[in-house]
């Protein structure tokens, strides 16, 4: 440890990578979002039944817009984890994604899109999450648990429920029988 480390507290904190093309993406999702948003509040958020036509537009033009500035943000100041990596998991995180992890999530989208007739959302979109997470992303069983369910079960719920939005049922018989 230098002086000069000292002065400038340089020790122990990363050093910092700014990814242009990833800030300039984030601003045209970001003003995609934002333009979709307000393009959105002429159709009117609600209605007497329910929500209404520009709702799900808005709010999705919304979180389009959030998480875009937030991955702007990480994009403008994103630390340089290959170099400095705690744990070789860290360092994979900033890898890119092969040929290969593409073209398998390209036909498990389709095989997504496939099954959901036959399977109905809740299981199609179940084993899709499992698939992802824990054979392309490689993640741990409880984490790919948790999201997998939250995921299929949970976002059903939502827009049957809370939206009143049906979404596919299962054409198995059996699947049916059991409310999926």
């Amino acid at each position: 440890m230098s002086p000069e480390d000292l002065r400038t507290g340089t020790i122990g904190s990363p050093q910092y990578v700014r990814s242009i093309p990833g800030v300039i993406a984030a601003a045209l999702f970001l003003l995609f979002g934002a333009i979709t948003a307000l393009a959105a509040l002429p159709l009117g958020l609600w209605t007497p039944l329910g929500p209404g036509p520009g709702f799900f537009p808005f709010w999705t033009g919304l979180i389009v817009a959030a998480a875009s500035a937030t991955w702007g943000l990480a994009q403008w100041r994103r630390p340089n984890v290959v170099e400095h990596a705690a744990t070789p998991e860290a360092a994979a995180a900033e890898v890119p994604a092969t040929p290969r992890q593409i073209i398998t999530t390209l036909v498990s989208l389709i095989l997504l899109a496939v099954l959901l007739e036959v399977l109905g959302f809740q299981v199609s979109v179940l084993l899709f999450l499992v698939f992802q997470l824990k054979v392309v992303a490689r993640r741990s069983w409880v984490l790919t648990i948790i999201l997998s369910l939250a995921g299929s079960f949970g976002v059903y719920s939502l827009f049957s429920n809370v939206l009143s939005v049906p979404l596919p049922g299962a054409g198995i018989p059996f699947l049916y029988d059991l409310g999926l």
